[in-house]
């Protein structure tokens, strides 16, 4: 028998804005065609959409890392928190909302075949996130490796928002 203890975690003092991704890159070898898109649903909501090919079959060996860096003094340095996970575990234990059974999509469980996969108007559930995260502009380093070898990698800029409209930023 095995006991899986999961984080399951409620907030809603926050908010995160999505405000750009650069330095996006794939590896050829694994990948075909593919887009992304950051586009609204409705007049407040956005959500992410996206389409590949995959030309090479993808294990359950996967691995997603995210270092993240806190925009202060006009430059983003590091801040302590780091996040790696096997993504088929996280999908499977739909850990921060992250279950593709939530989604339009046909990525459903590890390992990837080769073959065209897509999720569509994806947002993420927000209220699943950790409390209490410092208000402020983050930069996350994200990378996603199968066995040792790097799949792709972006930087995602976002913004912590407070929800409550009278909560002073001070960033």
């Amino acid at each position: 028998m095995v006991n899986v203890f999961v984080l399951t975690y409620f907030q809603n003092d926050y908010y995160l804005k999505f405000e750009r991704h650069t330095d996006f890159y794939y590896n050829k070898d694994y990948f075909g065609s593919g887009n992304y898109s950051y586009h609204f649903v409705n007049r407040t909501t956005k959500a992410i959409s996206f389409y590949f090919t995959l030309i090479k079959k993808v294990g359950n060996n996967m691995k997603f890392t995210l270092q993240t860096y806190k925009f202060a003094s006009n430059d983003y340095r590091l801040f302590p928190l780091y996040y790696e996970e096997n993504p088929c575990i996280a999908l499977s234990l739909d850990i921060f909302g992250t279950s593709m059974k939530h989604y339009d999509t046909n990525v459903k469980s590890c390992p990837l075949e080769k073959g065209y996969y897509y999720l569509r108007n994806a947002r993420m559930r927000q209220s699943g996130f950790p409390p209490h995260v410092p208000r402020g502009r983050y930069m996350f380093d994200v990378q996603l490796y199968d066995e040792n070898v790097l799949l792709t990698k972006a930087k995602i800029y976002i913004k912590v928002v407070p929800t409550n409209a009278l909560e002073v930023e001070r960033f």
